[in-house]
């Protein structure tokens, strides 16, 4: 428009605002993948057993299960259990979005370092004190604030490499 300076960004929007959002099933995968091949790249992870389970019922495909553990760099374990709804585009594409997250992360001397979770109640951080071992609080928060499977690891990991445990 003339009234817009020629160098106006356009409209931001919030960083995840598209993530928890319908998406391409086949995308979704290829995304993950990637993410995690990233992080295996930059060694943070040694071993991914994280698996796409497709619950049927009569056929129909119901629900996709995001589930499994990371192994990671700094004795750090990553248990993901994320359940996806689906349904169709109006072009018939398979499309998924997050209906239940829980990302928990602790070292393997028993110690939790960070988890988020619905799973009982509605979406919260567990924030823990990695020296003493103990939870320090549980907080609530937005979707737009539940971070990737990736930003999870990359902050459980940064958190462990701060406490230099």
């Amino acid at each position: 428009m003339a009234d817009e300076p020629e160098d106006a960004a356009p409209p931001s929007r919030k960083p995840n605002q598209w993530i928890h959002d319908w998406y391409p099933y086949h995308s979704y995968i290829d995304v993950h993948s990637s993410y995690m091949d990233r992080l295996a790249d930059e060694g943070i992870v040694i071993h991914d057993h994280v698996s796409f389970i497709e619950i049927r019922q009569s056929d129909s495909l119901e629900f996709i299960q995001v589930v499994g553990r990371l192994e990671c760099a700094d004795n750090l374990v990553v248990s993901v259990n994320k359940l996806l709804e689906v349904r169709f585009s109006p072009s018939r594409r398979l499309e998924v979005r997050g209906l239940d997250y829980s990302y928990h992360a602790w070292t393997r001397n028993g110690c939790d370092v960070l988890r988020y979770d619905n799973a009982h109640g509605p979406l919260h951080r567990h924030a823990f004190d990695l020296r003493r071992c103990v939870e320090e609080g549980v907080s609530a928060i937005d979707l737009d604030s539940l971070p990737t499977l990736d930003e999870f690891v990359r902050e459980a990991i940064a958190s462990v490499r701060d406490a230099n445990i």
